[in-house]
């Protein structure tokens, strides 16, 4: 509806670039929903979680509910939206809830530390492990494995491919005239 937040989080979580959230001090309501619709959730050890529809007479609809119980199971879900209990960053971590927590004196140089290395990753391959992954993600076990075969496929014709190995024989050539 007018308003939502629904179209900005879907657009997110369908980038074929990652998306990284990094969680600095609370991290609370529509802030958690829309870090879940990120492919990689960073926390300072300040960092906190909690939903608080809950206790305003809702659940959290803006992927609040649906995309939480994908990434940290019923289990963890129930915590949060039935126990309306808050989270640390370290429990956030053990749920599964962010990828990494890191010293409040070092979280900035860790996360741009971090943001480099996923930059240096092929960007085909990136754009295409991350559609994959939510593709199989609800797929059984055979259907997922056809899938992956399909990203592999389409990325051993592509152009990164094909330039990635070729890189790779010029330094073996390079080894055997040494």
């Amino acid at each position: 509806g007018k308003g939502s937040m629904h179209p900005l989080f879907d657009e997110i979580e369908a980038s074929e670039k990652p998306v990284v959230v990094a969680h600095h001090g609370p991290c609370l309501g529509g802030a958690l929903e829309m870090s879940l619709s990120c492919d990689f959730r960073l926390a300072a050890a300040s960092a906190h979680y909690a939903l608080p529809e809950t206790s305003l007479g809702s659940l959290p609809g803006s992927g609040g509910t649906s995309r939480l119980t994908r990434i940290v199971g019923p289990h963890w879900a129930r915590w949060f939206i039935m126990a309306n209990l808050p989270m640390s960053a370290e429990r956030a971590l053990t749920a599964g809830l962010v990828h990494d927590v890191y010293s409040d004196a070092e979280f900035e140089t860790r996360v741009h530390e971090f943001c480099r290395h996923v930059a240096k990753q092929p960007p085909e391959v990136v754009a295409a492990a991350k559609l994959t992954i939510e593709m199989v993600a609800d797929l059984g076990r055979s259907e997922a494995r056809h899938a992956e075969r399909f990203a592999v496929s389409a990325l051993a014709l592509g152009e990164e491919a094909r330039n990635l190995i070729g890189e790779v024989k010029a330094r073996m050539s390079r080894k055997d005239r040494a």
